[in-house]
C-alpha cells in the first residue's frame, strides 16, 4: 500500500513539472535595431523551435526555466535563459567569419563546402593594395588561372586583356573575353574605377553557362560595386603618384654626322655642297637643313618627363 502511495505521489510531481509550461515571445534584432527575418529560436537541448517572421518577432511554448538559443546567416549565436520571463528581445552582432564562407552564384547564394564550381573572390582590401588606374589590371597575380595582359601603356588604352584558364573559344580577340557583370548588369570591367569596387568573384569553369548561358564559355566575372549604408557619412580618400623616368638615353649622331658616315660607306651619297651647309651652321635645325634628335624629343614631352598624380575621392554612407 505505501509503495502504491509513493508511486503515486510521484506521479503527480511529474505531470506538475511536465505542465511548467509558459509562453515566450519577443523580437530579433541587429545592433542597429534592424528585424532580423527568419532567425532560428530553439529550446536548448530539444527540438522544440520556431522562426521568426518578416519583422524579426517569434512566440515559442517552452519550460520556464529553459534557455533559448537565437542563430541566424551572418550572425553570432545568442544564448538566454528564460528565468519566468514571457517577453524576450534578442540583439544579434554581425559575425564577418560566417559570411565567408558564402558564395555569390548567379541568381543566388551556397556555402562553399557545397559548391561544386571554381570560384575565387577579391575583395577590396585587396584590391586597393595595387596601385592602377584600370580595374582589369588589379585582377593580375590575385586569381589563379587567371591572366591580365596590358599590351599598351598609352594612357586609356592600358586596359588589359582577361583570360581565365587560357584560351577557350576559336578566333581571338573578343571572342575569349569572360562575361563581365557588374551589379548583375554586362559592362566594362575598364569603366570602373578600382575604388569603387566592393568585391569581385571569379566563376572560372564551365558550369557557370548552366546560368549564363553561351557568353559564359570563357567564364564568368561578377563585379559587385560599394553602396550607401545607413549611418554616419563616412569619406574615403585615395592617391597614386608615380614618377616615369627614362633608364637609358642614348646618345646618337646628329645630322651631319650621320651623313659623313654615310659617305664612308657610299662615297658621294651626300653632296659636299650639303655637308658644308651644315658645317656653316647656318640654318642648321630648320625645314631646309632639319637635324632633330627624335628620340630624344619623344622623351622629353611632358607626358613621359613629369610626375603624374592619380587622385580618387569616394564619398559613401557608411
Amino acid at each position: 500500500m505505501k509503495k502504491a502511495v509513493l508511486f503515486f505521489l510521484l506521479s503527480i510531481f511529474a505531470l506538475c513539472e511536465i505542465s511548467a509550461q509558459i509562453t515566450v515571445s519577443g523580437t530579433v534584432s541587429d545592433e542597429q535595431g534592424v528585424p532580423i527575418p527568419a532567425a532560428n529560436i530553439v529550446e536548448k537541448g530539444t527540438t522544440n523551435g520556431v522562426v521568426a517572421d518578416f519583422d524579426g518577432n517569434f512566440t515559442i511554448e517552452i519550460s520556464e526555466n529553459a534557455s533559448l538559443i537565437f542563430s541566424s546567416i551572418g550572425y553570432g549565436t545568442v544564448e538566454k535563459a528564460v528565468n519566468g520571463q514571457t517577453t524576450l528581445n534578442v540583439t544579434m552582432a554581425e559575425e564577418a567569419s560566417q559570411l565567408d564562407e558564402v558564395v555569390v552564384v548567379g541568381y543566388g547564394t551556397q556555402k562553399a563546402v557545397n559548391l561544386t564550381g571554381s570560384v575565387e573572390t577579391v575583395k577590396a582590401e585587396e584590391i586597393a593594395k595595387q596601385p592602377v588606374a584600370q580595374a582589369s589590371q588589379a585582377l593580375a597575380g590575385l586569381v589563379p588561372g587567371l591572366t591580365a595582359t596590358q599590351s599598351s601603356g598609352q594612357p586609356g588604352s592600358d586596359g588589359a586583356a582577361i583570360r581565365i584558364r587560357g584560351v577557350g573559344t576559336l578566333g581571338n580577340g573578343a571572342k575569349n573575353n569572360p562575361l563581365i557583370l557588374v551589379d548583375g548588369i554586362p559592362d566594362d570591367i575598364n569603366g570602373l574605377d578600382p575604388s569603387d569596387i566592393e568585391s569581385i568573384s571569379v566563376l572560372k569553369d564551365a558550369s557557370a553557362s548552366a546560368i549564363y548561358g553561351s557568353r559564359a564559355a570563357n567564364g564568368v566575372i561578377l563585379i559587385t560595386t560599394k553602396r550607401g549604408k545607413e549611418g554616419k557619412i563616412s569619406t574615403t580618400y585615395n592617391t597614386y603618384v608615380g614618377i616615369q623616368s627614362v633608364a637609358q638615353n642614348l646618345k646618337f649622331m646628329d645630322a651631319l654626322g650621320y651623313m659623313e658616315a654615310f659617305n664612308s660607306a657610299e662615297p658621294g651619297a651626300f653632296s659636299e655642297e650639303t655637308l658644308n651647309q651644315y658645317r656653316s651652321g647656318n640654318g642648321v635645325g630648320t625645314e631646309a637643313l632639319p637635324d632633330t634628335d627624335w628620340v630624344d624629343l619623344l622623351l622629353t614631352l611632358p607626358l613621359y618627363n613629369s610626375t603624374t598624380v592619380f587622385l580618387f575621392v569616394v564619398v559613401q554612407k557608411n
